[in-house]
């Protein structure tokens, strides 16, 4: 009886030890491709806060992206900072933006998007690089080092 208790336990720590290797290992897949979009360069012009203006007038739904220097991107929906870590890139007028997952849940999302701006740089166009609706945002902050 003992013996198979022993093995039971030994077992059960095993699977421990797998779980936590399992998890571990996930982090830095994560924070490596992270670094990796944190390392390439990016569009200076980008970096401030863009509200998205909404086709319908009525629409009171108030999304915000910042983008920082840095890296990050930051959404804000009606005020409240949003619940995902994301971070971008650009390379010849494409913008990658990374979604770190949340583990087991959700894995790592790059999204990519066509961009350019209007002639004053206050009004930027994005488009999913497969789709075909085009988005407007407009400035609604000066740029400054964040």
């Amino acid at each position: 009886m003992k013996r198979e208790s022993l093995n039971f336990r030994a077992l059960g720590l095993l699977f421990c030890l797998l779980s936590v290797a399992l998890v571990f290992s996930s982090c830095i897949s994560q924070l490596a491709e992270r670094d990796f979009v944190l390392s390439q360069k990016r569009d200076s012009r980008l970096v401030g806060s863009w509200k998205l203006i909404r086709q319908d007038p009525t629409d009171n739904y108030l999304l915000v992206f910042e983008y920082t220097s840095k890296g990050e991107r930051k959404q804000y929906h009606n005020g409240e900072l949003g619940p995902f870590k994301e971070y971008f890139y650009t390379n010849d007028n494409i913008l990658y933006v990374l979604e770190l997952g949340a583990g087991i849940k959700r894995s790592n999302w790059t999204r990519e998007y066509e961009y350019r701006f209007s002639e004053d740089e206050n009004t930027l166009y994005t488009k999913d690089r497969d789709g075909t609706i085009v988005e407007q945002w407009q400035r609604i902050a000066t740029q400054k080092e964040k």
